[in-house]
């Protein structure tokens, strides 16, 4: 009878063993699905409520991280001749000025899209890693037509790059004045 109460005693250790060993590794995996590093981008464009107006707006997905300082274009935007140039503001700026000029001169698909009235804030989430071009639509309000200034913003983790980026971004666009007058004139 001993016998058979230590054998049962050394099934009960293995299989609360094997129950811990489990739950640890379950736990190991929910931690690193977590480490997908999935990020999300927040528009705050309530500088705009006085236009009383929905706003569309565009995300695309432009360009992969290699590293903190190499870049891969997404398949959508390779067959442009671009310079990824992201070392400095102004260089970005511009940059987004052309990858807007494609992406609506060719009407690209982008990533996600979004319309709202600027009283919300608009946001994108479970974005991979990578730079991400943000434009609005024109909007007509009162017989001027307005738009955003076009953003290129880089959603990564910057502790595994080295870098000050970061997964969750705000982004305040700039309001644009692109004509006065009816759109229809």
């Amino acid at each position: 009878r001993q016998v058979k109460r230590m054998k049962c005693c050394k099934i009960i250790r293995i299989i609360v063993a094997f129950m811990i060993f489990t739950s640890v590794l379950c736990n190991f995996s929910l931690l690193s699905s977590a480490e997908q590093y999935d990020g999300r981008i927040t528009i705050d464009f309530k500088a705009f409520s006085g236009l009383n107006t929905e706003m569309r707006w565009d995300i695309f997905k432009v360009a992969d991280i290699v590293d903190s300082t190499s870049f891969k274009l997404t398949e959508d935007f390779q067959k442009y001749p671009i310079k990824f140039d992201v070392s400095d503001e102004a260089k970005m700026s511009s940059l987004a000025y052309t990858l807007s000029y494609y992406a609506i001169s060719d009407s690209l698909i982008p990533y996600c899209s979004k319309t709202c009235k600027p009283e919300s804030l608009l946001i994108a989430e479970n974005l991979p890693e990578g730079y991400y071009l943000i434009q609005s639509n024109q909007v007509e309000y009162n017989s001027v037509v307005y738009s955003a200034a076009p953003a290129l913003v880089c959603v990564a983790d910057g502790e595994k790059y080295g870098t000050d980026w970061q997964l969750d971004i705000t982004v305040i666009p700039k309001l644009g004045l692109v004509c006065s007058g009816a759109a229809s004139d």
